[in-house]
């Protein structure tokens, strides 16, 4: 089973959890391969927001692509960040956890 990673965003504490479902829903969005490109050195804000959309959006399925851009800034992106990469390498196939950013 993959683990999920608590982030605070927007006052309430959400999860991340990015399996194989999440990982299809980013790619249909933004066109990357989750699991054979190295997504994070070229991550673009556009991207990132998309990214953790398709994570938040399986408990919340309310939760809109312009919710979480408005809930992402300068302020939090230091918080924020570090534990997207975290869970989005909890949830690569061990081959391809070596490509992903370790933080």
């Amino acid at each position: 089973m993959i683990e999920s990673i608590k982030i605070q965003l927007g006052g309430k504490e959400r999860e991340l959890k990015f399996d194989l479902g999440v990982m299809s829903d980013y790619e249909d969005l933004t066109g990357d391969n989750a699991l054979m490109d190295d997504i994070f050195p070229r991550m673009s804000s556009k991207k990132l927001i998309r990214l953790i959309y398709s994570a938040l959006k399986v408990n919340d399925p309310e939760i809109t692509i312009d919710e979480i851009g408005k809930l992402i800034s300068g302020e939090n992106i230091q918080d924020i960040l570090p534990k997207v990469i975290e869970a989005f390498n909890l949830g690569l196939p061990t081959s391809s956890k070596k490509k992903a950013i370790k933080k």
